[in-house]
């Protein structure tokens, strides 16, 4: 651990401006976390809480800093503002816990998350039953941007309506806000997502007119793209990015419970989003698309750098 210089991969936390220096600061007062640096260099863990002891072999120090492997120990004055930080986006209680475990770790982090979650009042209005899971594909691609898939969501009350591009193998998606949802605009968007990402095998939607329109059909086919249509009637089985839908849309909604403008808020969520653990892929979408972790505002220890071999991979 010796390697790791200790400067953190995040700017801020919410109110506080320079996270390094807080959490030094704040390690360097905490009692709980005193009596833990002190277990680690004497080996008596007597005085330490059990939760500590269940992971003392897990344990180091890096100046005034505690570690969990490769996870920063938070000190118990700023574990509200990464809570906080963590449920950004309003992911729910799953993801919340998945941001946090990435790169940080105390004593009942599981039940601290489970209680901001359940006392977020945005997301008690908008949550509702779970619905039945949407349809999975059956065959995973072999890289990004290879299978992907498209619709449209809304029309809101402020006359606009949301395009969502999904990739089926990171779970990575765009989104681009819209007045015109007509074929014209949609290929417009989507060749600024080709030159971006790359141009994908396939493309999956629904049989919205956009999409089924001749002007659509010659641009796939001008492009070299397979169509698929989910079955007329049943847009459930364009699974993927009705999921996206779903929790997009619980986002945006959560934005108007707050009195918060949901264009502002987009943004913070697909930061939120793609930095979190998928449920079925189990990787963060920004990794499986970049290839390494991307900065958020949960303090971790910093990207060590990567070697040129690995670069070249994939």
């Amino acid at each position: 651990m010796g390697i790791y210089s200790f400067q953190f991969t995040v700017k801020y936390i919410p109110g506080h401006k320079n996270v390094a220096d807080d959490v030094e600061k704040e390690s360097a007062g905490d009692l709980e976390l005193h009596r833990v640096k002190e277990a680690l260099q004497t080996g008596n863990w007597t005085d330490c809480e059990e939760s500590y002891i269940a992971v003392k072999n897990e344990l180091c120090s890096i100046g005034k800093v505690i570690l969990r492997g490769t996870r920063i120990v938070i000190p118990t004055s700023l574990r509200e503002k990464v809570l906080t930080a963590a449920h950004e986006g309003h992911q729910g209680i799953t993801k919340t816990k998945q941001r946090l475990r990435e790169k940080g770790w105390w004593p009942k982090i599981d039940s601290d998350a489970e209680r901001v979650c359940k006392k977020c009042y945005a997301c008690q209005v908008v949550g509702g039953p779970s619905s039945p899971e949407p349809l999975r594909r059956k065959v995973l691609p072999d890289y990004p941007w290879q299978a992907t898939a498209i619709d449209l969501m809304g029309l809101f009350p402020t006359g606009e309506s949301v395009l969502v591009y999904v990739d089926y193998y990171s779970r990575f998606f765009e989104t681009y806000i819209l007045k015109n949802t007509g074929s014209t605009k949609i290929i417009e968007c989507l060749e600024e997502t080709f030159a971006r990402y790359g141009i994908p095998d396939s493309l999956r939607s629904d049989n919205g007119a956009q999409f089924r329109s001749t002007e659509f059909e010659k641009f796939l086919e001008e492009y070299n793209i397979i169509h698929e249509t989910s079955t007329p009637y049943w847009p459930q089985a364009n699974g993927e990015v009705e999921r996206q839908n779903k929790t997009l849309l619980k986002a945006l909604r959560t934005a108007h419970v707050e009195g918060k403008d949901w264009k502002k808020e987009l943004p913070k969520f697909l930061s939120a989003y793609r930095s979190t653990p998928h449920t079925v892929t189990v990787v963060a979408p920004n990794k499986l698309i970049f290839r390494y972790p991307v900065k958020t505002m949960i303090p971790s220890l910093p990207r060590e750098k990567r070697k040129t071999s690995e670069l070249k991979t994939g």
